[in-house]
């Protein structure tokens, strides 16, 4: 498409240069020039040692190829119209520099053509939304002529979205979320042998060999704390510990009364404590201060010495929206799994706590895990119109979601394309 659109704007603004961004050298060699020269024919010259196409046909109007690995090399030249490729490579400095460059008042429509694979929450899509009715926006995988150029492999990971988000980038559309945000959740037993695999209940009992994770939001009086094991794939959320009225260390010391490092319960194996084998916390745990003048992630390395924390600073991981996506695809994803599964008795005493206090109203009494995912909505405005795609911050429900969300975040975070950064032992 690009090899086109370059061949259309040449012949439409004789003598002026077009950009082309590739993400490497290599890359244009090994992708892109084959494909040129079938379509430019004799209409254009290579000249390889600048890696440059010039069309005498059309007033030596010329094609300028760039890689991002190089973009210094662009400076001081004027273009009419650009494209980037494989968006999902490069960053939004890419974009920057190129618009820049494309100032050529010869030019009677200036455009610009970005390609690249639909991943979740790369900046071209922000940038299409923030252009709107200036931007075409199209990404539809499934067309014959666009999946025979997608790897097999990334159609096979579009699996691991949550039904909802995958519709989205299958038919290349990106319309803001409404309603619930998790919908998917079915609270009934799963059967891995249903449709859908029917629900996300499931009747579980503590296995000290089995990994435990305790996922923490440290909240200003009110703290979200849930408590999950893993199973292959699959995470089993066996119990939750949403305090009111208390601060780090107090989470802490009550935490320290039912669990113990794996390291310490070798040494005692009679200890009646789970084992508990990390903590995932959100990162400004490890930055903000707090009353005592210490913080958070600090108290809770004193409490547990030996037990790993887990956090990240990355942007893209800690971006709600992208996490609530993540979060909704361990939830259901698109093969019809259902990677979160919760302890039935956990569910039954989550959705009857009916505790009061600062903030619960008669509609949101009781905080816990269960409420939250039946509870979190999308924000709308009073036409009922969607306004972003990221939950409603709640005073009640969002402790619990978040600290579940910070676990999922950074215990599966990679499978979205980052690294996730944590303290040491």
């Amino acid at each position: 498409m690009a090899a086109a659109f370059h061949r259309f704007m040449a012949k439409e603004n004789p003598g002026v240069d077009g950009i082309w961004l590739a993400e490497t050298y290599m890359w244009f060699r090994q992708v892109a020039k084959d494909v040129c020269d079938e379509l430019f024919g004799h209409e254009a010259i290579w000249h390889g040692t600048n890696y440059t196409y010039t069309f005498p046909r059309f007033g030596n109007s010329r094609i300028l190829v760039y890689s991002y690995e190089k973009l210094q090399r662009m400076q001081g030249k004027t273009a009419g119209w650009y494209t980037i490729d494989e968006h999902q490579n490069v960053g939004r400095d890419a974009y920057n520099e190129v618009i820049q460059r494309c100032s050529d008042d010869r030019v009677l429509q200036p455009m610009g053509l970005i390609e690249g694979l639909p991943e979740v929450g790369v900046w071209a899509d922000d940038l299409a939304e923030s252009l709107g009715d200036k931007c075409a926006h199209f990404t539809e995988i499934d067309l014959e002529v666009n999946a025979a150029h997608v790897h097999p492999e990334f159609l096979v990971n579009l699996q691991t979205l949550d039904p909802e988000e995958y519709a989205r980038r299958k038919e290349g559309k990106k319309p803001t979320p409404q309603g619930t945000v998790f919908k998917t959740f079915v609270p009934k037993q799963w059967d891995p042998g249903a449709p859908n695999e029917q629900g996300n209940l499931v009747r579980w009992t503590y296995t000290k060999k089995m990994p435990l994770y305790i996922d923490i939001d440290f909240g200003s009086l009110k703290l979200g704390c849930t408590v999950s094991q893993g199973w292959g794939e699959r995470e089993v959320v066996i119990d939750e510990h949403n305090l009111d009225n208390a601060n780090t260390q107090d989470l802490c010391a009550y935490l320290q009364e039912r669990y113990v490092s794996r390291a310490q319960a070798t040494l005692s194996p009679r200890d009646p404590r789970k084992v508990i084998d990390m903590f995932c916390c959100d990162p400004a745990g490890n930055s903000v201060q707090t009353a005592e003048g210490i913080t958070d992630i600090r108290i809770l390395r004193e409490f547990f010495p030996d037990v790993e924390i887990r956090y990240t600073f990355k942007s893209r991981l800690r971006s709600k929206t992208a996490s609530a996506r993540l979060c909704k695809a361990r939830m259901l994803n698109q093969r019809g799994e259902r990677l979160t599964l919760m302890d039935v008795d956990c569910y039954e005493r989550g959705i009857k706590d009916t505790r009061t206090g600062k903030d619960y109203t008669k509609k949101k009494r009781g905080r816990s895990l269960a409420l939250s995912w039946l509870r979190l909505q999308y924000p709308e405005n009073a036409q009922g119109i969607a306004l972003k795609e990221e939950p409603v911050i709640c005073p009640i429900d969002s402790h619990a979601y978040d600290a579940w969300r910070y676990g999922q975040t950074n215990r599966h975070g990679d499978a979205q394309g980052s690294v996730t950064q944590f303290t040491a032992r």
